[in-house]
């Protein structure tokens, strides 16, 4: 049948007019029509939903908590903990824990959207008495010298769920914050479940009592965009 006809029910082929009027939009104006097609994915699109299906079906939190990556990040953070006797720590988003077991935290508190990942982390450390997993929903008002969030920021497509992980991140955190992501505005698509921001303009206005002092670049930028903003209260001795 040809692109012109009507289509049936359930097709997933846009009209040959409509394919037409995106072309054009996209060539007269490239960047508003990326944008729309960027607030469009926000839109049709729940990361807690997205995750939890995804650990449902036996997936993993991706290459970057496996391998160099892996080794890596727990050699920042175990070192940062270690020279900053931090004794306790609040991590946004823990996944399915890979990252975790080689780490080094004398209090660690998880939270996670997913349901299946909190039970996995709960069974596999169950006899780490220094780990506690909860659902992000039971944060409340907790604090801890240390919060962070690895990997997490560009897996928040909506920009509610975005804002709000960002004020638990900063309102649980009583000496310092760890965010290890990508720091670029979103030009084009690249899975429905990611979308970076350039977070760091954001951070200065809004948390202007945290002061960014120090970013440790990823050594394996072929393998992943993130690195490391590290944040300390200036209010905290």
């Amino acid at each position: 049948m040809p692109l012109s006809e009507k289509q049936g029910v359930g097709s997933s082929i846009l009209p040959l007019a409509t394919m037409k009027l995106y072309i054009k939009k996209f060539i007269t104006r490239p960047k508003l029509f990326i944008k729309n097609l960027m607030n469009l994915k926000k839109k049709n699109f729940s990361s807690s939903k997205y995750w939890e299906k995804r650990y449902r079906n036996l997936g993993n939190s991706g290459s970057g908590s496996y391998d160099e990556l892996a080794e890596f990040k727990n050699t920042i953070l175990n070192d940062f903990v270690k020279k900053n006797n931090i004794k306790s720590v609040i991590d946004l988003g823990f996944g399915d824990g890979n990252l975790l077991k080689n780490s080094n935290y004398k209090l660690y508190f998880g939270f996670e959207v997913s349901e299946v990942a909190i039970e996995k982390n709960k069974n596999y450390f169950k006899n780490d008495t220094s780990k506690k997993f909860f659902n992000i929903k039971e944060l409340n008002e907790k604090k801890a010298d240390l919060s962070m969030s690895i990997d997490v920021l560009y897996h928040l497509v909506e920009d509610k769920v975005f804002e709000k992980h960002l004020e638990d991140l900063f309102r649980s955190a009583t000496r310092f914050v760890i965010i290890y992501s990508s720091n670029f505005d979103s030009i084009y698509e690249e899975g429905s479940h990611v979308f970076h921001r350039k977070f760091t303009n954001l951070l200065e206005k809004k948390f202007n009592n945290f002061k960014l002092y120090k970013i440790i670049e990823n050594p394996y930028p072929d393998l992943s965009s993130a690195n490391f903003y590290l944040y300390r209260n200036i209010k905290t001795p």
